[in-house]
């Protein structure tokens, strides 16, 4: 069978997951020299911007997508939704990496320019967002989309 490739259309391209969420939310933050901890393997971690995501019930559970995408499009970021009673996550004893058990979703490897965290059948709580850069003292501004099925309440920490 031979292969063909064709162009396929713009608009094709254009539909995310976030469009079918009917409830959305953006915020913007930056990381500073005080707030730009790096990721959970450096004991900054816990210096990170940080929200509580509360996540209401609603007949079940909610799906989430969230997108972090930082002014600069060199800049390595990744997400952690943490189950910390939607407080701020504190290292204990210098401590490096998250506990496991703590951990609900995470973006996955970070990313330079970009990075989305999908979860779905998210049961109704209260939660801690950290976005974080790859290494402490990144500084950047970043813009954090959230879209739920859904209605969830976020609270800078």
């Amino acid at each position: 069978i031979p292969l063909q490739l064709r162009k396929v259309p713009a608009a094709a391209t254009q539909l995310h997951a976030q469009d079918a969420l009917p409830h959305q939310h953006q915020l913007s933050g930056s990381w500073t020299t005080t707030s730009a901890g790096g990721c959970s393997n450096f004991p900054s971690f816990s210096a990170n911007p940080m929200w509580r995501l509360t996540v209401r019930g609603g007949g079940g559970s909610t799906t989430l997508r969230l997108d972090l995408t930082p002014a600069s499009k060199m800049t390595q970021v990744g997400m952690q939704l943490l189950q910390c009673q939607g407080g701020r996550y504190r290292a204990g004893g210098g401590r490096r990496g998250l506990p496991s058990d703590m951990v609900v979703a995470s973006s996955g490897t970070f990313r330079p320019g970009f990075c989305s965290l999908l979860q779905a059948n998210c049961p109704p709580g209260q939660y801690t967002l950290v976005p974080s850069t790859f290494q402490p003292q990144t500084l950047d501004t970043f813009i954090l989309q959230i879209a739920s099925s859904h209605p969830v309440t976020l609270t800078q920490l």
